[in-house]
Parts: structure tokens; C-alpha cells; sequence
């Protein structure tokens, strides 16, 4: 089974909401409406950081996904997130990270080493590029717009 990375954004009271009640999270988060980035979690997060998610030299000095955690299992460990306040300064930095700076920050024997999830054997940049950059794309947009709308962001793998 693929462990899949998944992002939905919320508001400050739906995420409060949500921390005082387990079954209220699975409900939340299993709901449609969520961004599926597939296995490129790992590999954004590491490209981004410069570290594996869950363990930084990388592009951005904060933590893009969280690090306040929900109860809820959903599968892989409870989900993680982002404050509306938090999102902003995440958001800021995505804003600043277009395609072109993502893609120059892919270091495909880096993440070969590390150990990184989505990465096989004998993937090369380019390759690694063509993978996760249609990912990055789709959450940097999310982000932004997630930032206008005065919303956190919550992240988990099922």
C-alpha cells in the first residue's frame, strides 16, 4: 500500500473544532475537497527543507507542513498543521519558490541517500523533476490561495 500525501485547507475554528474531536477529524478529513499529491510529499518536503518529513539546510527555514498534530490516525500517524498565521509565512516563502527555483533545488542523489518516500533507485533530477514538479505546482497554489482566504492548511499521509 502507498503511503499518499494529502492537503485540506481549514479555518482557524474548524481546525480548533477539530482538536477537541477525533471522529469530527476522520469525518473532516476524509470529505472531498482534499489535495492529493501522491507519493511527492517526502520529496517536497525534503527539497524544501532539506530534511525528511517527520525528522535544514533547504529553501525554506519553517516547517511547510506543521508541526502541530490532530488525534486521528489516519493510517500513517496523525495528520499535522499550519495556522492561518503560520500558512502566511509558509505561503510567503512558496510565493518566492516559482518552478524554475523548485526545480534547481532537486538533488536527486541527495534524495537517493537520505532514504526520501516516492524516490527509486537510479532516479536522476531530471526524472524526479518531471515527478513531483506538477505536485509542488498544485500545493504552492493551493498555499497561496489558502493564505488570501485567512486559512491553515492540514497535511496527512493515508
Amino acid at each position: 500500500m502507498s503511503m499518499i500525501g494529502y492537503f485540506k485547507p481549514a479555518t482557524i475554528e474548524e481546525i480548533n473544532d477539530l482538536n477537541d474531536d477525533k471522529k469530527a477529524q476522520e469525518k473532516f478529513l476524509v470529505e472531498a475537497g482534499a489535495t492529493n499529491i501522491d507519493k511527492t510529499f517526502d520529496i517536497i518536503h525534503f527539497t524544501l527543507t532539506g530534511k525528511k518529513y517527520g525528522s535544514g539546510s533547504g529553501a525554506m527555514s519553517i516547517e511547510p507542513f506543521g508541526v502541530q498534530h490532530l488525534e486521528a490516525d489516519m493510517g500513517y500517524g496523525p495528520g499535522s498543521y499550519l495556522e492561518p498565521d503560520e500558512l502566511k509565512i509558509a505561503a510567503a516563502h512558496l510565493e518566492n519558490i516559482g518552478m524554475k527555483k523548485f526545480e534547481i533545488f532537486i538533488d536527486a542523489e541527495q534524495l537517493v541517500r537520505t532514504g526520501a518516500y516516492g524516490i527509486n533507485e537510479g532516479d536522476d533530477d531530471k526524472a524526479i523533476i518531471e515527478y513531483a514538479s506538477p505536485y509542488y505546482q498544485k500545493l504552492r497554489d493551493l498555499y497561496l490561495e489558502a493564505a488570501k482566504n485567512d486559512q491553515g492548511m492540514i497535511f496527512w499521509v493515508m
